[in-house]
């Protein structure tokens, strides 16, 4: 079980349970209704007690939050074993590194080989009692940094912190030709392909400008090193917005998509030294939601896209020995 503790401050004193849960610690009122229902849920002082009793500064607040076992029994994502690169766990977060290739849930083709098996596979097999509860997603072709929570509370905190200074992703991406400038925003809409609506999505524009699917994505570049000839670029993108393959649609759209992405632009795949979308998440800088700790974690280019950064002449660090990515 998972309780978070908090001394009641000067400033809360006289203010009812519910109001110094919400107001103390940033609880969703999805996490207080929880609490309610669960024995032991809500505890003043070690005793039981319901969200409308006040409290007196020093005493000590306690909130379950974690899943509980009927959740974790629907779970529609089945244990199995597999391997997980986990770069950082306590008992609140858990940040992996996911290869290029795996899958993050089941899907058709799918149902037991995806990071979400391996995932409740390795908390079963070391004893947590939790969900899958994703912060952010990466496309199956993608590699690098992924941050779960291993309870709804600790999810709910980090989702309405995406997108701002507390949590911040920086994205590596090899990209065909060089951006011009060097460094910029792309500020363009993301709609489904109404030409394949279920492959792929494009820039909202020209007769779909006013669609009402569209949705606003902001991504930020700034190119790192570029080949010799200007073939080629290493571009650290940065996201305002989230959109499903918001860095492969907006790179392409300023004629510089990613190398090995067939999906948005085909010259681009063909014989480019790469069987994937050259594209990394790198780097994570999140505020911890529970601990508020300042957390930072950056795993470095993988094998493939390592090697296809050599063959076109794109120096693999600067001279600081890695890359700036913050």
């Amino acid at each position: 079980m998972r309780h978070i503790s908090y001394t009641i401050p000067d400033a809360h004193d006289g203010l009812t349970v519910g109001v110094v849960l919400r107001r103390g610690l940033d609880m969703s009122g999805r996490a207080v209704r929880h609490a309610k229902y669960v024995e032991q849920g809500i505890l003043l002082d070690g005793v039981r007690v319901h969200t409308n009793v006040v409290v007196r500064a020093g005493q000590m607040l306690e909130i379950e939050v974690a899943d509980d076992d009927a959740a974790i029994a629907g779970s529609q994502v089945e244990a199995q074993g597999g391997p997980v690169d986990i770069v950082f766990e306590d008992d609140d977060l858990l940040v992996v590194n996911k290869p290029a290739g795996l899958v993050m849930y089941p899907c058709p083709g799918h149902g037991l080989d995806t990071l979400g098996n391996y995932l409740m596979g390795y908390f079963k097999a070391s004893g947590k009692r939790c969900n899958l509860h994703p912060v952010q997603r990466l496309d199956r072709g993608t590699s690098g940094l992924l941050v779960f929570t291993t309870n709804g509370h600790a999810h709910d905190v980090l989702q309405r912190s995406l997108h701002s200074g507390d949590f911040s992703r920086s994205y590596l991406a090899i990209c065909v030709g060089v951006p011009q400038p060097t460094e910029g925003v792309v500020d363009a809409p993301i709609m489904r392909d109404p030409a394949a609506p279920r492959q792929r999505f494009c820039v909202a524009q020209g007769e779909l400008a006013d669609a009402p699917d569209a949705k606003p994505a902001r991504s930020h570049y700034r190119v790192l090193a570029s080949s010799p000839d200007g073939s080629a670029s290493l571009v650290l993108l940065e996201l305002e917005t989230g959109r499903t393959h918001q860095i492969r649609i907006h790179m392409a759209h300023i004629g510089c998509p990613l190398l090995g992405d067939v999906v948005y632009d085909a010259a681009a795949g063909g014989d480019a030294g790469i069987e994937r979308p050259a594209l990394h998440s790198a780097h994570i800088e999140l505020t911890h939601p529970i601990s508020r700790e300042r957390l930072c974690f950056t795993q470095p280019l993988p094998p493939d896209m390592q090697r296809l950064a050599e063959s076109l002449g794109l120096p693999p660090k600067h001279e600081g020995g890695a890359w700036r990515l913050c």
